[in-house]
């Protein structure tokens, strides 16, 4: 499973683009807020305005998995003075003055088959009532017969944000849902989840805690295990300061757990055994990196690999730094890369392969100069072998993930500036290098608008194909989700989309809204589809299906 989220961010404040999807601060990502909003706004007849997907994965049968957030709702917030008429309590600015909304997310897991047709789209709500929420999934992973693991946070029946985790079928159908609520019942949240060969699930993330040093409420990394039934084995928290989360997470033949993330400013990596007993834990503190890990890669030895941006100086000189921690937690080499000085090189993503090299990649550039990807590759000595550029067409360039094929061939997608309009136009670009870190090919995906695309993630299935995934606007539906299908040779196979908890129809009429009859127990909307023949229903929800454990899968 390859996933990129964090780097989305929460729309309709700062960007597109967040620090997983993904640990860097907002200031060094692409800004088209005002571009999204506006296709929004220009967007009435879309079930759901903004579409954000934040993960992607491909099971062994070349099946897509898309995971992400829907905005469902919006409401003006009431100000108490409806200004209708001319009182001495209004303030003079109050007519010019921007209303305010409240918004509602949900969360939206969307399969594509291998031949793009879209299986099924599920929506999982929290447990709030009417009260808007804010439900968002970070992060998906998908097993060997087709079932999909979705963790993110939803609210529960008392306004509490939890880590909540869900598991489908190879159908869409509810195997089950398990919930975490942290020690202070605050604002618990899932970033990563991790399976491994026995069909347990392990998850990493945040979890509110009271910090008893500084008397405040603080977050702690919060790492859990389930079994294949979704019942949990084990949970442990970790703290050292009082921002701290876990943002990745790996499994090893021996069932230990691996976790990389923040730990306040710097970079954080944890190890667990299998019956989540402690093993080691390490602080990156050589320079400071305000946004902690930027991946997790585990050898088969159990050689830890994490990477992140690294203060060369001060908080305007950023470095890439690679790091690998042996299977007892001794650091064995630290790789530095650096541009200019003064120059931001931050590294958003990284891939390990059999023979345990690194590859690492992100973006930087001169100073006062825009961003390029910037890709490297170390040998099992932590040795730079090459490092690659790709420049696009107006040189702002925001790699968010790489992935490798079965000849160790890179790939790497994610935001690209294609010109300037009226506002910044952004393509998904997708980079594949050679064994030498030669560019074999560069596909990037416009949406039929010329709006903003920006992608997320990259997966290679089993055939070398390559998916891009990412969200992009369109003017009809606002930004949504999208998955594009490349051969190993960089030829589009197709591209699919996803609007929301419900679909534009083709024929350009006021769409039909689910109706609350078409819900699952659970919340979760199974007939968020197009409109046409590409949808194949999800398993029936009949009690006789369940198992005793609640569970509709073996």
């Amino acid at each position: 499973m390859r996933h990129k989220f964090f780097i989305l961010a929460a729309l309709l404040s700062t960007a597109l683009l967040m620090p997983s999807a993904a640990l860097v601060v907002a200031a060094d990502v692409p800004n088209p807020s005002s571009l999204i909003l506006s296709c929004a706004k220009e967007s009435p007849y879309s079930d759901s305005l903004l579409d954000i997907a934040t993960a992607l994965a491909v099971d062994a049968d070349g099946n897509v998995f898309v995971t992400g957030y829907s905005l469902i709702e919006q409401r003006m917030v009431e100000t108490g003075d409806d200004d209708t008429a001319d009182d001495d309590t209004a303030s003079p600015a109050d007519d010019d003055a921007e209303p305010e909304y409240e918004y509602d997310y949900d969360w939206v897991t969307v399969k594509w088959e291998p031949e793009g047709l879209k299986a099924w789209a599920n929506r999982h709500t929290g447990e709030n009532g009417d009260v808007l929420g804010d439900d968002k999934a970070w992060d998906v992973a998908a097993d060997s017969d087709g079932n999909s693991y979705v963790t993110g946070t939803a609210y529960n029946a008392q306004g509490d944000r939890d880590i909540v985790t869900v598991k489908y079928d190879a159908d869409g159908g509810l195997c089950w849902t398990a919930s975490f609520d942290g020690p202070e019942s605050g604002f618990d949240r899932g970033n990563a989840v991790a399976l491994d060969d026995e069909g347990n699930v392990y998850v990493t993330g945040l979890a509110s805690v009271f910090d008893e040093q500084f008397g405040v409420l603080s977050q702690d990394v919060a790492t859990i295990k389930y079994d294949a039934d979704g019942n949990r084995l084990w949970f442990a928290l970790y703290s050292f300061g009082i921002m701290d989360q876990g943002k990745h997470i790996a499994v090893d033949a021996d069932h230990n757990v691996y976790v990389s993330g923040l730990a306040t400013t710097f970079m954080l990596t944890l190890k667990y055994d299998s019956e989540g007993e402690f093993g080691w834990v390490s602080q990156y503190f050589a320079a400071e990196s305000a946004a902690g890990a930027a991946g997790l890669a585990v050898s088969a030895a159990g050689d830890a690999f994490v990477a992140g941006g690294a203060y060369r100086g001060d908080q305007s000189d950023f470095d890439f730094a690679a790091i690998k921690y042996s299977a007892a937690g001794k650091d064995e080499w630290i790789g530095l890369y650096g541009g200019a000085d003064d120059s931001r090189d931050v590294p958003t993503a990284l891939f390990l392969d059999t023979q345990d090299h690194l590859y690492v990649t992100g973006y930087g550039g001169e100073v006062n100069a825009s961003p390029d990807y910037i890709t490297i590759k170390y040998d099992a000595l932590g040795q730079e072998m090459w490092r690659a550029r790709y420049s696009g067409p107006e040189g702002a360039d925001y790699p968010m993930d790489i992935a490798l094929d079965s000849a160790n061939r890179a790939v790497v997608t994610g935001s690209s500036l294609k010109r300037y309009v009226i506002a910044e136009d952004f393509d998904i670009a997708t980079v594949k290098y050679d064994i030498a870190g030669q560019a074999e090919w560069t596909a990037r995906y416009d949406s039929p608008d010329n709006l903003v695309d920006q992608g997320t993630a990259v997966a290679v299935d089993s055939g070398d194909n390559v998916l891009a995934m990412g969200t992009s606007v369109a003017r009809e539906t606002g930004p949504d989700f999208v998955v594009v299908k490349y051969t190993r040779d960089g030829d589009e196979l197709w591209v699919g989309r996803h609007d929301g908890p419900g679909e534009f129809p083709p024929d350009g009429s006021c769409p039909v809204s689910d109706d609350d009859d078409d819900m699952d127990d659970d919340g979760d909307d199974d007939d968020m589809v197009d409109d046409d023949d590409s949808f194949i229903p999800p398993a029936d929800d009949d009690d006789d299906d369940d198992n005793d454990d609640g569970s509709r899968c073996g």
